[in-house]
């Protein structure tokens, strides 16, 4: 083991994406104080432990693993079916590690979409029905209705095929690995110390699937659930330029919702190590109380001065999110943004925060007396007492 610093060490024995380095998968459990399953869309989050050697997986608190990722094979098949009996694709297993390791599948963007539809000569009216699925279109399909609603390129293959035109009797793997994004690695937030923990990287990960379970994470699903313990994952680190903590003294206000609570565990570790005094507040959201309340133990029982306001959405009648929380200790947050305490958001973009930013910009009106508090916004950012982590 080594206590060198991240920024000291050499770049030549750093874990790259073309030189990454094998972990083992040591542990996974769920974070969940007990087993709830009544939501629609079923949501659970793990704690999954791998190997890690400092020299080459060297990070500091807000960095995040990168993982290697293939898709599962639950997603796969659907694939793999409409494909099956094309001339040009009878060499099974050279089809099933294409979809499997090579493309990406989670997401068709909008120039692939492009490529694909100029590929099969769509007509105008085929695009619509591509772009604007409904199953009566394919009620007599033999296929996966909850694939054909969820994904654009399954909904082309299986049009493309049913049309039975040239291009389609044309199609070849290496045609559709020019055409299709190659898959991308998953990127995790670390939520282990890397001073009190250096043998391992702890990972906060949710995992989601529809009620037919076949729509899966990528990665999340082969690390929570596929993949034996003590398999090998190729990994790397990915450093966070502005989601840093380098003065330890200096008070600090962590807002996260989900897994964006994960940095803050590797954060407050280091300020344990570091035998911080500076006044730590932790703002973090869920569902439930009773099932959510990750690392609730570790939060209560730390040497350092924390305050937690929790924001558990679903217990009672009127929904609660963290900028609720934020908003009703606006007085002690405003103190805070004037005393040049570091705030740090992680988590949800499209809505946790946004409203986040928008609540602080209304303290900074309400309390602050701010005319512009979009400028006032952009400058807490620019000079690095914001940072976020937010995907």
């Amino acid at each position: 083991m080594t206590d060198t610093p991240a920024s000291q060490l050499s770049s030549s024995s750093m874990a790259t994406r073309e030189h990454p380095f094998v972990s083992t998968l040591l542990e996974r459990r769920s974070l969940h104080s007990q087993t709830n399953c009544t939501d629609t869309f079923q949501s659970r989050t793990f704690e999954v432990t791998l190997t890690r050697d400092p020299n080459q997986l060297p990070f500091r608190a807000g960095d995040s693993l990168a993982i290697a990722t293939q898709n599962p094979q639950v997603t796969v098949q659907p694939y793999i079916e409409i494909l099956d009996q094309h001339p040009h694709f009878k060499d099974r297993p050279s089809l099933v590690k294409a979809f499997s390791t090579a493309i990406e599948l989670s997401k068709l963007p909008a120039p692939n979409l492009k490529k694909l539809v100029q590929l099969f000569e769509f007509t105008q009216e085929e695009i619509k029905i591509v772009e604007n699925p409904s199953i009566k279109d394919i009620d007599s399909f033999d296929i996966s209705h909850n694939m054909y609603a969820s994904s654009p390129l399954y909904r082309i293959l299986v049009w493309a095929k049913q049309r039975h035109t040239k291009t389609w009797t044309d199609l070849t793997l290496e045609t559709l690995l020019n055409t299709l994004p190659r898959i991308a690695p998953r990127l995790y937030s670390i939520a282990s110390s890397p001073t009190l923990e250096q043998d391992k990287i702890i990972l906060m990960i949710g995992h989601h699937k529809d009620p037919q379970g076949l729509w899966y994470g990528a990665c999340s699903h082969s690390l929570c659930y596929d993949l034996p313990l003590h398999s090998l994952v190729k990994t790397w680190i990915h450093p966070s330029r502005k989601f840093c903590d380098l003065d330890p003294e200096r008070d600090l206000v962590m807002i996260g919702a989900g897994t964006g609570l994960a940095p803050y565990r590797s954060f407050l570790l280091e300020r344990v190590h570091q035998k911080s005094t500076a006044h730590h507040y932790l703002f973090f959201g869920e569902r439930h109380k009773e099932t959510d309340f990750y690392y609730k133990e570790l939060w209560e029982n730390l040497s350092i001065p924390l305050q937690i306001n929790t924001a558990f959405s679903r217990d009672q009648k009127e929904k609660i999110y963290v900028q609720d929380r934020l908003w009703q200790q606006k007085e002690t947050i405003w103190k805070l943004l004037e005393k040049n305490a570091l705030f740090l958001l992680c988590g949800d973009a499209m809505h946790m925060a946004k409203d986040v930013e928008s609540t602080l910009c209304t303290i900074a009106s309400t309390l602050g007396k701010q005319t512009d508090t979009k400028s006032w916004l952009r400058n807490l950012v620019r000079s690095g007492q914001l940072c976020k982590d937010v995907y």
